[in-house]
């Protein structure tokens, strides 16, 4: 019976958070016939805590919408805020792919700009004779099928594969042209140098704010270096991004 199928839902449910209770997979449970379970390793609990706090926040939104007739701003649910982000890395509409799926689109940004219709262009390589085949494309102004061109997406991949452990990324794909970082917290607690440290840093004594401090930290320490970050991940997104806004 239903009723059954309920109680083993949340029989696998508690089974679930008394096997892991740090929480740390499975945070977010959907419960089904099959009692299946959405989210084995993401999200983490960062996103998991915002994703809730913005559901009781749009809950909020919608009934006073609905209370005063504002039916015409329910498209403001689905525009993020930006304020929350440490730093906001802002991009070409022209090379955003999905652009034309953004809730409020700019009409601009979709005309057939033959100069940006260039910048987009796939020319048809011929190792053979590489030279001559690109000359081809160009004088024939053809463009070529992009079928999951989608340079977003790739730069993304790219951030979360070198950073994934010093910053978490957060991007519409839906026509979104800026893209959200949040620096991890525990990056920032000084701690010693050591040979295997990989990601940029920068001595403690270099940073104003540690120091006048007195509380135990050594000025040969290291913490994140965000600045150089920055500009690493502004270069690798050249020609994509057109600029980065630090918010804190």
């Amino acid at each position: 019976t239903n009723e059954n199928k309920v109680e083993d839902i949340k029989i696998k449910f508690k089974n679930l958070r008394s096997s892991d209770s740090g929480c740390k997979y499975g945070l977010m449970f959907i419960g089904t016939t099959s009692g299946s379970v959405w989210g084995i390793e993401k999200p983490g609990k960062v996103v998991a805590n915002r994703i809730r706090d913005l559901a009781r926040s749009a809950l909020l939104y919608v009934d006073e919408l609905i209370e005063n007739g504002e039916n015409r701003e329910f498209k403001r649910l689905f525009v993020t805020p930006l304020s929350d982000y440490d730093m906001i890395i802002h991009l070409d509409p022209y090379q955003c792919t999905r652009y034309y799926q953004n809730i409020f689109v700019d009409a601009q940004y979709l005309s057939h700009d033959k100069k940006k219709i260039l910048s987009l262009k796939v020319d048809t390589i011929d190792e053979s004779n590489d030279n001559v085949m690109r000359d081809r494309v160009e004088k024939e102004g053809k463009m070529i099928a992009m079928v999951g061109f989608d340079p977003v997406e790739y730069y993304l991949g790219e951030l979360r594969k070198l950073y994934s452990d010093i910053a978490l990324f957060f991007h519409d794909k839906h026509g979104g042209t800026v893209i959200g970082v949040v620096w991890v917290p525990i990056n920032f607690t000084p701690k010693p140098w050591k040979v295997s440290t990989e990601i940029n840093n920068i001595l403690v004594s270099k940073i104003e704010n540690y120091k006048n401090q007195k509380d135990g930290y050594d000025n040969q320490n290291i913490i994140l270096n965000t600045k150089a970050i920055t500009l690493e991940m502004e270069r690798l997104g050249e020609e994509l991004v057109i600029g980065v806004e630090i918010s804190k």
